[in-house]
This record gives C-alpha cells, sequence and structure tokens, in this order.
C-alpha cells in the first residue's frame, strides 16, 4: 500500500521549487498512525479557531513533542511550542550536534545542523515541516530523504538521524469531529470524489461550504491531501478560500477515513445555474466575471499552478444584495448586475484536478513548463490533453475560451451534435464558428479574445497575461475603434435546431 509525501508549497527557501510527490510504502505503523490520529485538524482560518478560544482550559503552546526511540544512549522528550514560531514567522528549530541548535544532539554521527523544523505561521499554527540537511542522512518512517526538499510531519512519524538516533513526532491536539464545530445541512452539489453540502458554525452560525469525500483509504488520502496542500497556501479575492479540514476513522472500518474540506461559501452558487437561468449572460456582465476569472487565474499560474478543470460548475459566485433597509441612495451598484444586487464577486473552486508545476517564476512565464496527466471535464479540455500531449498553464487559458464564449452566447463552441464529426474531433482540429444571428450583436473584440484563446497552436494561444490585457478591457478606447473583422457563419438546419433549443438548455 504506499501514498504520496509532498514538499511545503510555501516554502520560505525556495518558494519556486516544487518536488510533487515522492511514493513510500505504508507499513502497519504507517496505518496505526492514522487510525489513531486521522480526526486530527488543521485550523486554517476564523470559524473553528473562535470555538477553540471559547474553551474553558486554555490552548496548550506544545504543538508537539519529539520523543526519542531504540537503544540510542540518547534520550529526549523535546516539547515544540507554539510561540517559538509566533515570535518570527521565518524561524526555524533547529535540531544537531551544534550547542546552537535548539535540541542538541551530543552524537558523532549527527551533523552540526541535521533538522531545520518550521511551521507556516501564515496559514496554519499546527503542522510543523522538516528539511533534513544531515550528511549521514534522515530516514523517515524507514524511507530515505532528500536535503532539497521539506517535509511535512506527521503524528506518529518515526525520524532515523545517521545510524542510531531516532526520533517519534507526537501531536498534542485531541482528535476531533467535523460535527463538533459544524452542523451539516443540505447538498450544494456532488461529484465524482465528493458531495457539497451547506455547513453552520456551531458557536459563529457562519455559514461554510463542507465537502466531504466518499469514503476513502489510506491510499485515497492522496487526493484529499493533495486538494488540501494546494487550498491552503492560497489567499486570493477570485479563490474560494479554506478554512478547515478533518481525517475521520470510519468506526468498525479499520483503515478507511471520512474527509471534510471546510471551505468558503458563496451565496450565489455555480455560474452554470446563472448562464442557464438568463439563457446567455449580458456583454458587460461576461466582460466583468471573465475579467474577475482571469484574475484568479493570473495568480495561480504565478505560483505555478494549472487548475485543470475550469467551467462553469467550478465558479461560485457571492453576492451582495441591496439592503431594502437601506435609502437607494445609500447603495451603490458596482458593476452590471441584476436589479437586486449590489456586486458579485467570482470564486474560482474545485482544485481536485490542480497541479503544482515546477520552475521559478521567470521560467514559468517563459518555458512554460510542462507536464502530462489526462484530466479534465468533456467540452473544455485542451486539445493538447485530449491527445495525451505534454500541456502547461495554457490549458487552462483554452477552458477559459470555451467558458467565455457560453457566457456570451449561452451554448458551448464543441458538441457532438454540432458535428460530424465528433466532439472530440472538433477539439482536437479547433473546428468551432460563431454562428448567425447568435453572435451578430458581439462585438468582434470579444470574438477575437475568444479566438486567440481557442488557439491550437500553444505557443500562440494566449497567456492569462495576454489575455488581461487584450483591448476587450480596455473601457476608454471605443470598441468600434478595433478593426480585426471575424466572420459569421450561418449554421446548418440540424446545427441551427440543436442551438435554438440548447441556449435555454445548457447541459452539465
Amino acid at each position: 500500500m504506499a501514498t504520496k509525501r509532498r514538499a511545503s508549497f510555501n516554502d520560505e527557501n525556495d518558494q519556486s521549487k516544487l518536488v510533487e510527490e515522492i511514493s513510500y510504502q505504508i507499513d502497519p505503523k504507517k496505518l496505526k498512525k492514522f487510525e489513531n490520529n486521522a480526526a486530527q485538524s488543521t485550523v486554517k482560518e476564523e470559524p473553528t479557531q473562535l470555538l477553540q478560544e471559547s474553551s474553558e482550559n486554555k490552548v496548550d503552546d506544545t504543538i508537539a513533542t519529539l520523543t526519542s526511540l531504540g537503544e540510542s544512549d540518547f534520550s529526549v522528550n523535546y516539547e515544540i511550542k507554539r510561540s517559538y514560531f509566533l515570535s518570527d514567522e521565518k524561524k526555524i528549530l533547529k535540531v544537531g550536534r551544534s550547542s546552537q541548535c535548539s535540541l542538541k544532539i551530543n552524537n558523532l554521527l549527527i551533523s552540526s545542523v541535521h533538522l531545520e523544523i518550521s511551521m507556516d505561521t501564515k496559514t496554519s499554527t499546527d503542522v510543523l515541516y522538516v528539511k533534513c540537511i544531515g550528511r549521514n542522512g534522515t530516514k523517515i518512517n524507514g524511507e530515505n530523504t532528500n536535503n532539497l526538499e521539506k517535509y511535512r510531519l506527521y503524528n506518529g512519524d518515526e525520524l532515523l538521524l545517521g545510524e542510531k538516533v531516532k526520533l517519534k513526532v507526537n501531536y498534542t491536539k485531541k482528535n476531533k469531529s467535523i460535527h463538533d464545530y459544524y452542523i451539516l445541512q443540505e447538498e450544494l452539489g456532488n461529484g465524482h470524489y465528493a458531495v457539497v453540502k451547506r455547513g453552520i458554525h456551531k458557536l459563529t452560525k457562519k455559514k461554510a461550504a463542507i465537502k466531504e469525500f466518499y469514503k476513502q483509504s489510506i491510499d485515497d488520502l492522496y487526493k484529499f491531501d493533495k486538494e488540501c496542500d494546494i487550498l491552503v497556501g492560497l489567499k486570493h479575492d477570485n479563490i474560494v478560500k479554506l478554512y478547515d479540514t478533518f481525517i475521520e476513522p470510519i468506526p468498525r472500518e479499520p483503515g478507511f477515513f471520512r474527509t471534510f474540506l471546510v471551505m468558503e461559501y458563496a451565496n450565489g452558487g455555480e455560474l452554470f445555474n446563472r448562464i442557464v437561468k438568463k439563457g446567455k449572460l449580458s456583454i458587460d456582465e461576461s466582460k466583468n466575471i471573465f475579467r474577475q476569472l482571469l484574475s484568479g487565474v493570473k495568480y495561480l499560474h504565478l505560483n505555478h499552478i494549472i487548475h485543470r478543470d475550469i467551467k462553469p460548475e467550478n465558479v461560485l459566485l457571492e453576492i451582495k444584495y441591496k439592503d431594502s433597509s437601506k435609502p437607494i441612495s445609500e447603495q451603490v451598484q458596482l458593476g452590471p448586475w441584476d436589479d437586486k444586487e449590489l456586486d458579485v464577486t467570482v470564486k474560482l473552486a474545485d482544485f481536485g484536478l490542480a497541479k503544482f508545476i515546477g520552475g521559478t517564476q521567470q521560467s514559468q512565464i517563459n518555458n512554460h513548463v510542462a507536464t502530462k496527466t489526462m484530466c479534465g471535464s468533456p467540452g473544455y479540455v485542451s486539445p493538447e490533453i485530449l491527445q495525451n500531449l505534454e500541456y502547461t498553464e495554457k490549458t487552462d487559458m483554452w477552458s477559459l475560451g470555451v467558458v467565455l464564449y457560453i457566457l456570451l452566447c449561452g451554448f458551448p463552441p464543441f458538441s457532438d451534435q454540432l458535428g460530424p464529426p465528433s466532439m472530440k474531433q472538433q477539439i482536437i482540429e479547433a473546428k468551432y464558428a460563431f454562428y448567425s444571428p447568435y453572435w451578430d450583436n458581439i462585438p468582434d473584440v470579444a470574438l477575437d479574445l475568444i479566438s486567440n484563446l481557442l488557439q491550437l497552436d500553444t505557443k500562440k494561444r494566449y497567456s492569462v497575461m495576454d489575455a488581461v490585457n487584450h483591448p476587450w478591457f480596455n473601457d476608454i478606447i471605443p470598441q468600434s475603434q478595433y478593426h480585426k473583422i471575424i466572420s459569421r457563419i450561418t449554421p446548418s438546419q440540424h446545427q441551427d435546431s440543436y442551438l435554438s433549443q440548447q441556449k435555454n438548455k445548457l447541459f452539465r
């Protein structure tokens, strides 16, 4: 049985380097670790923290202990304190032979500084990471480590320093259940891996979207941990926030778990439902929503993340409504929204297929670091993914082109009903059209942006910065001054029949 251990997303010393996955075998001790401590939660945001602080017992400053194991002459039960790291967010706890180390080990086979333990104070005060830099090596649960990597420490991990010094990590947090903090309510949506429910925090009464993964084994925990690792490092107005995580063993089913992500709740639901309700969005509304979506994707790409599943179902809307108790003159509408709406904020969600990609920020921009994994949703997936070719962050730009096309006309650019050829072949050939009369009143400048996003040649396809700087978003220059003419195509009879029906029946 195998699982994955990842480097930290927020590595202060080498944030641009990502070692995504290093496999190691899980032995019975590892299985026992998950079963006994799976319900340990990582507090990310305010909701759960408030409940903790209301407890009669003051929160212990000790995060974890390092306890010596085995027959070595070295014996220790060292407490790692939260306050140590909070005094300086870049502070590192050093373990080694040097007298300057916080935990000194008098053993000639131990390096002056053998381990560097850190805590990401920007995202969590309860998760520790370790860099193993000793010359004589370090093993975690029997597996060799790389001194260039930063490993997350889990409860029960055993560290072997050199040949004889063995330390065990014991987190001090008590096991918690999501039901201690949240009331789970109706289902908001579901997918292949999880169901999303509305949740109410018991103390603050704050709403949350709780993503419950279907029953998972230890092998399956990789997907949950992967999405959590990505979300925990993201802080952007147009990306859904992660509040908390829970991993809970299932009673009488050893080795299986219930896993939960507690996320920001968006009261406007999916962008998909807004399109279905309206048939299509106005030009100005489409522009405003798409501009926000580009802002979120720009943030992802600058942080070396490909979303890989951008579609209207994965775009949530937070709506600020007008207050009937306040004078209309005091309520300023901040966009081309519906009459009852003051503002609409886009939230990109569902990072279950998201992927870190390597390289520094500059090399990422210049060289477009490639990956190769089949993923995505039919109709939105890029040609390179369909052909199992290497792809870069430009695959997200293709998906964005499909989304913008749908926003403006209400139906997708690729469909089996528009063939022949098949939808797959249409995508592979970038075979699509702007059909008349559905596109007659959409300005050429908007069609030009779509054409540059649905570009088959990835070298010519727009990057997120190209899209952000496109003339369509230039509200100062009149759109009529954009002279590039893009032809509209008259659909065939069977195509027109499909399109006229599809406008009010956009399918998932």
